[in-house]
Order: structure tokens, then sequence, then C-alpha cells
């Protein structure tokens, strides 16, 4: 590959100065946001590593309770921890509207990497894991059960005792916005900004 030097035979117009100025200030603003963004997923790495080892064992099943998502709407994942539970709001296929889930018990949860791509490169597909599906994983000698989604941007991983379908549809909002309108305003974390 050879890499060619583009040199102008003019100075910028204030005009493009300007503009140019913009874009770097932006790409400046936005650096460390991406750079942690990109940390975090690579933390992800040895998480998963460690989950496919557990997944060997055990029973993995996509969970049919659950209201479906697709490649189109596997985007914003939204929680709010409320005491003990995690609830979780995304969206359905078309993006227009979401649901609503509760995991009931909750003793943890961890969202991060790897996205869809580091998904099928990372053997996890051999594992039961399908794309944009929630999987529940029964090898759990505590008798809690391990619910496992997978999103474009992360996998969310909850371990909890049970899973009640709020809402099945909460037409025209988005996963924060349906979350405020079930549980009335509260803190909810969007998991993939």
């Amino acid at each position: 590959m050879t890499i060619k030097r583009i040199t102008r035979d003019r100075r910028l117009t204030p005009e493009e100065k300007a503009k140019y100025d913009t874009v770097r200030q932006q790409v400046a603003e936005e650096l460390p946001a991406l750079a942690t963004r990109h940390h975090q997923r690579m933390a992800g790495v040895p998480r998963l590593e460690e989950l496919l080892k557990q997944l060997k064992g055990a029973q993995v099943e996509i969970d049919p309770r659950f209201p479906p998502m697709d490649a189109s709407s596997a985007v914003f994942p939204t929680v709010r921890v409320v005491g003990a539970d995690i609830v979780l709001a995304y969206h359905l296929p078309g993006c227009e509207d979401s649901a609503v889930v509760r995991f009931q018990g909750a003793s943890s949860w961890c969202y991060g990497g790897p996205n869809d791509e580091g998904l099928a490169r990372s053997g996890a597909l051999t594992h039961g894991i399908c794309f944009y599906e929630f999987h529940a994983v029964t090898d759990q000698p505590t008798g809690a059960t391990r619910w496992l989604a997978t999103f474009h941007d992360g996998l969310i991983e909850v371990v909890a005792q049970n899973v009640e379908i709020i809402a099945a549809l909460v037409p025209g909002c988005r996963p924060w916005e349906a979350l405020d309108k079930l549980l009335g305003q509260g803190r909810n974390e969007v998991l993939d900004e």
C-alpha cells in the first residue's frame, strides 16, 4: 500500500478553515467517549471467554416467552434497577414500539462485549447462542436462571429467580420512554450509548 500525500496549491478560504476547525473540534470532543466505549468492549472479551467455558456443559435454549427482536430492533436496550429486580426495555421489530420485561430477584447483571460481529467470531454460536434472542441457561446449582440476550452492541447477562413480561407491546415508545410510561419517571440506563 502506498500512502499518497495530498498538498494544496492554495490557502484555505476562511469558510473552509472554519469547516475544518469545526470537524477537528468535534473529533476532539468525541474521542474520549469513543476510547471509553472501545475499552469497555475489549473488557468484555475475558468475560465472554469465561462465559463460553461455563456454557460448555449447560443447556442453552431460546426463551420463547420474550417478545421478539430482529436485526433492525436490537439497539438501545435500556434498564432500570428497582430493588432486587432488573427491568429491561427494548425495541420490537421496526423500532416503533417497545417491550418491557422484569427479571425478579436478580443476583447479578452485566452488559458489555462482544457486539454482534464479535459474537460471530467468538464461538458463542456453537454453544446455542443466536443473534438478537433471549436465551435461558439452566445449569445453575442455586436454582436461579441465567438469561443472556444479544443486541447489536453487546450482550446482557442477568442471573435471577424469575422473569415476568410486563408489557409485550408498548406502542409508539422508545425503550426509555416505555419504562417511564409503565413505571413512572426514574433513572433509566441506555446501555448502548
